[in-house]
């Protein structure tokens, strides 16, 4: 996924919900939002849908923590000194029951780590219960300071609670700059919402708050899978007939197909398969003059250049071959692919080796009223037309057969 896609996926669209309370809040509509915290509860209710529907049970759980915290301060608002023990102890479980989450492994609803996470919920509760009670004096064990009173003053946030806090938005952004996955977007701005939430007056609307982001966390996620590639992060096959739908009436259209990617692959196995097409994917991510790549199945890749002709996409995609053929891979043996710590430093395994790839590129332009499907069609000859000249070349089809006509030379035999 560009860097660029990658920023605006994590402040949107969970940054803006969270700043549109912030904002309403403070205006003279803050009295909606509080009419609408009466029906929090439908809100986690279709977070906790969403998340069974898409089968997150991380979701489902983080949705259900945020629920009982809110219920918690709900019900206990009647007593202050229930009332401070279940805001201090909600403080503390809340950001840990999201950092623990994240180490759960999505296997279903019927499964160990679902009982084991309702459990955990399970005793929270029993034990915030028994730790309302007045004879436990849980107020002095849950502010506990390690700090100076006076450097504290900026939150009512108890100090175990701020570490938490903060040891858990340095994981879970770490997480999320690591898989770049929008439901750890959504535990972040979560955890990040939750702490505002004990930070201020109104705890139960930024919860409520907290909910709605890990609800659109899941329709995210869920877009992410269904338009985007999991392997390569270019949009996939529905993104590009979603784009064709949305066309002028000049554009190019170029099939790019990885050479001798099954011979690359049954030799040095399916994983370093894996590595090349992500190499190349993020090659071609990077085409000039206004194209956007998609990824086709298998070792093919689709490229739409809208507003173009052939001949004006001709240098984008020769610079884009080039680029390809310019990137070497570090291929290691099979019986190599892990280092330990004593391998680090020394000289590099003669069973490692240096090796390039190369791309072969059909590409065939809409002269009138053409349905994307023939050109797609004439793309894909023009393709094999590339493959049986020699491959590492760029063919473009003539607009009214079936026939090639040669781009670019090879720069090297394949």
């Amino acid at each position: 996924m560009p860097l660029s896609r990658t920023i605006f996926s994590f402040f949107f669209p969970a940054g803006v919900i969270i700043a549109a309370t912030v904002l309403v809040l403070r205006s003279e509509a803050a009295p909606m939002l509080f009419a609408l915290h009466g029906f929090a509860v439908l809100i986690y209710v279709a977070a906790g849908l969403l998340a069974l529907r898409f089968h997150s049970t991380r979701i489902l759980f983080g949705a259900a923590a945020l629920a009982i915290a809110d219920a918690g301060l709900r019900y206990s608002a009647g007593d202050p000194a229930s009332a401070a023990v279940v805001r201090d102890l909600a403080a503390i479980l809340v950001p840990a029951n999201l950092i623990a989450l994240s180490f759960v492994e999505e296997r279903g609803l019927l499964s160990r780590n679902t009982a084991i996470a309702a459990g955990g919920l399970a005793a929270q509760v029993a034990v915030a219960t028994l730790l309302c009670r007045p004879e436990m004096q849980a107020t002095s064990l849950l502010e506990f300071s390690f700090l100076p009173p006076q450097a504290m003053r900026w939150t009512a946030v108890p100090q175990a609670a701020v570490l938490i806090f903060a040891a858990g938005a340095l994981f879970l952004l770490t997480r999320f700059v690591l898989l770049r996955n929008p439901v750890e977007s959504g535990f972040f701005w979560s955890l990040v919402t939750s702490f505002v939430a004990f930070s201020s007056a109104t705890p139960g609307v930024y919860l409520m708050a907290a909910g709605m982001v890990l609800a659109v966390a899941v329709v995210e996620n869920s877009y992410l899978m269904a338009f985007h590639d999991q392997l390569t992060g270019l949009p996939a096959r529905r993104s590009f007939y979603r784009a064709t739908a949305m066309l002028p009436e000049t554009y190019v259209v170029a099939m790019a197909d990885v050479d001798h990617f099954k011979k690359f692959n049954d030799t040095f196995g399916h994983e370093t398969g894996d590595q090349v097409l992500r190499m190349v994917a993020a090659r071609i991510a990077r085409v000039t003059g206004g194209g956007k790549a998609f990824r086709w199945g298998g070792e093919e890749f689709v490229l739409l250049f809208p507003g173009k002709t052939a001949e004006e996409a001709r240098e984008h995609l020769e610079l884009l071959r080039q680029l390809v053929e310019a990137s070497s891979f570090i291929v290691r043996g099979r019986e190599r692919r892990k280092s330990t710590a004593d391998d680090r430093g020394r000289p590099r395994s003669a069973s490692a080796q240096e090796t390039f790839v190369t791309v072969s590129i059909g590409v065939a332009d809409a002269t009138g009223d053409v349905a994307p499907h023939i050109l797609m069609e004439r793309a894909d000859r023009a393709l094999y037309a590339a493959k049986a000249a020699g491959r590492n070349r760029v063919e473009v089809a003539a607009p009214s057969s079936g026939s090639a006509r040669r781009l670019s030379r090879p720069a090297a035999a394949s």
